[in-house]
């Protein structure tokens, strides 16, 4: 009885992704919503549970309060982590900068589909992460980052 739920519910799935109202796209997108994408999980990991949260910030509103949190944090030796939104025209691009416990800072850089237009792949989101300074600088777009330590 329980196997033909399953089935009939991955019938149900499959038919409304086949019908386009409920394409694969929307799955996957929805479902990088509700658990997060390799950004958010990197960034919580690297922050630990006792991190400062200082959110998202969405492309095109004003970062002011999550910069000061950020920027108090690293301030006062505490772990955070702040995400910008960047606009673009077709991709799901972010940045983070994340304070590790150890007082180690890291800029995070997040696209979601790479070389794809569409939303979030499931599949192939790629994350770098750069080692900084502990100086923390604010650009032009008024996101706060920092100087990328290269060892040459």
């Amino acid at each position: 009885m329980r196997l033909a739920y399953i089935l009939v519910c991955i019938a149900i799935v499959v038919v409304l992704a086949l019908a386009g109202g409920f394409g694969p796209y929307i799955l996957c997108e929805g479902f990088v919503r509700l658990v997060g994408d390799s950004l958010e999980w990197k960034a919580r990991s690297v922050a630990g549970s006792t991190a400062i949260n200082c959110k998202r910030v969405e492309a095109g509103h004003d970062p002011t309060s999550s910069n000061a949190c950020a920027q108090n944090a690293q301030a006062l030796g505490k772990p955070f982590r702040v995400r910008y939104h960047v606009s673009t025209i077709d991709a799901d691009i972010s940045t983070g900068i994340v304070r590790a416990p150890d007082g180690v800072l890291y800029e995070m850089i997040f696209d979601g589909n790479p070389g794809k237009a569409g939303p979030t792949s499931l599949f192939r989101q790629r994350l770098s992460i750069h080692k900084c300074s502990t100086e923390l600088r604010t650009t032009h777009g008024g996101r706060l980052t920092c100087i990328v330590q290269r060892n040459f």
